[in-house]
């Protein structure tokens, strides 16, 4: 296993599209920049973030998201300027005071007068691929945060090296329009570009080219970013019934198990990677069967998170066995082991 080598797939063919840059959409299947994408948004999807109310025993506080805070909602005039490139988190009652903890690893940054934003911290990280190779650097805004405040508590982040689910701020802004809340933003930037720059919005300088693909809304530098994560492709802002299942579960990439090639007859088999939601749907690899033998990975789960129920596809680690219909069932479900591993 350790010489395959791997197709990354389309990013319309996952749970949730990430909005990404025109010339993404407008290559065809074999397009160098297409395929350079696609590198790009695997490896960072490997990161499962940590949420940024989640306190160090497990615990968040309650808030929600309104209709025009989703990812991907229409904004501006009409609606219909740009999308929404990021998720909005109001604390109930509106509070300011909430402590706001690192979804990764990285180097933190804070904005003062930041267009848009106010105020915003940044962690910024390196995505890697297969040989240690620099594919780009995917970094997350904490927006409309208050620094002063946090200053003034002693909380000084700027230039700091953060680990996921360190404390990064204090505090909201109470001003700002719509209500205090965190605006979440996951940006993915290329091996060239510094990491700071705007590369998408209603318009104006620099940005000249039309959204493309399932995108309608927007204008884009060409030159620059690959674009903006759906956060839910990095495992955060899940739906409640999936929510309840364990978070150790939930928070690691899985991989599908097994098919015996010598007892059933099927040579190949395939790899599903992350958060995906039947085996007919998901990012997966088709690979050969050793012949004579079973394909043993790790576990995998995967998550209905359209019918609202508890019901969750699991297949147990170690020697696990189907043969493409899983099952469904309760949480705890497990299949027996079976089948003989690879040597």
């Amino acid at each position: 296993m350790s010489g395959a080598t791997f197709a990354y797939d389309d990013n319309e063919d996952g749970r949730f599209d990430d909005l990404l840059t025109p010339g993404y959409y407008h290559g065809g299947q074999g397009d160098p920049f297409r395929e350079e994408v696609n590198t790009f948004v695997h490896h960072a999807r490997l990161e499962r973030m940590h949420h940024p109310f989640e306190d160090p025993t497990g615990v968040r506080p309650s808030y929600s998201t309104p209709a025009n805070g989703e990812f991907g909602a229409g904004k501006g005039p009409g609606g219909t300027g740009q999308h929404h490139a990021a998720i909005d988190l109001h604390l109930d009652g509106g509070a300011t005071e909430m402590p706001m903890y690192a979804a990764h690893d990285g180097v933190a940054t804070t904005f003062r007068d930041a267009d848009k934003y106010r105020h915003y911290l940044a962690i910024t990280k390196s995505v890697l691929g297969e040989q240690g190779e620099l594919l780009g650097t995917m970094v997350t805004l904490y927006a409309h945060i208050d620094l002063d405040l946090d200053e003034a508590d002693s909380l000084f982040m700027d230039g700091q090296p953060v680990t996921k689910g360190m404390l990064v701020s204090r505090h909201l802004y109470s001003g700002t329009v719509g209500g205090p809340h965190l605006h979440f933003e996951v940006r993915y930037y290329r091996p060239a570009d510094a990491g700071t720059e705007t590369y998408y919005g209603l318009g104006g300088a620099g940005l000249t080219e039309p959204s493309a693909g399932p995108w309608s809304y927007g204008r884009w530098n060409p030159g620059i970013g690959y674009g903006f994560a759906d956060p839910r492709n990095h495992g955060l802002f899940i739906p409640a019934a999936v929510e309840g299942l364990s978070h150790s579960k939930l928070d690691q990439t899985r991989q599908l198990l097994t098919w015996d090639q010598a007892a059933n007859g099927v040579d190949h088999y395939n790899v599903y990677r992350g958060m995906i939601n039947s085996l007919a749907e998901g990012n997966y690899d088709h690979l050969p069967v050793p012949e004579g033998c079973a394909v043993t990975l790790n576990e995998i789960q995967i998550d209905d998170l359209d019918d609202g129920e508890s019901s969750y596809y699991l297949v147990a680690a170690s020697n696990s066995y189907g043969e493409g219909d899983l099952g469904e069932g309760p949480k705890g479900t497990r299949r027996p082991p079976s089948g003989t591993p690879c040597n």
